[in-house]
């Protein structure tokens, strides 16, 4: 009876390693708090902001989606270089992370083979770069190869991977 219970236990935490997860000022409770959300599991990496305001990311690196200029893999948690003041939301996809600063910019590094790092280049960074032309979002989500943002006029704005028409319809950001 054990073993199969460990093949669901190991499906169901393989199929959330590929969904990216975003906890935004709704998941702080009706308190008000403003403790900065998760910024990923991304695919096979997680970062995690702290109360002091930086990111930490651990796991697969091939990509710079740790964030600590290095392509080498850690198992133990690594500062994201030059990250501090972050603010309440965070993304992760495939092999890329963001992250809103308190400042209201939005930094995203690693995979940017589609541009879901949004700085307007398809190369791959190991260290934050800022988003062009993104005011402050009241939250992100990361997809495999793109991120959308809820602006503070309720406006969306996506960047990053199309080929499927999953960014159909939203205003990009110029």
């Amino acid at each position: 009876m054990t073993r199969p219970r460990t093949r669901i236990t190991q499906a169901f935490f393989v199929s959330l390693a590929l969904v990216p997860l975003v906890i935004g000022l709704a998941a702080c409770g009706s308190s008000g708090a403003t403790r900065p959300s998760v910024s990923g599991p991304g695919y096979q990496f997680n970062c995690i902001p702290n109360l002091g305001g930086t990111v930490h990311c651990a796991g697969s690196n091939n990509y710079g989606q740790l964030g600590n200029g290095t392509t080498a893999n850690s198992s133990t948690l690594v500062q994201v270089t030059a990250v501090t003041n972050v603010g309440l939301v965070g993304a992760a996809g495939g092999g890329f992370a963001c992250q809103a600063l308190a400042t209201g910019a939005v930094q995203c590094w690693g995979n940017n083979a589609s541009g879901q790092l949004g700085n307007g280049t398809t190369t791959n960074s190991a260290v934050p770069v800022t988003v062009a032309g993104l005011p402050g979002p009241k939250d992100l989500s990361g997809g495999a190869d793109f991120v959308c943002a809820v602006l503070a006029d309720g406006t969306v704005r996506c960047w990053g991977g199309k080929a499927s028409g999953q960014l159909a319809g939203i205003t990009l950001p110029s």
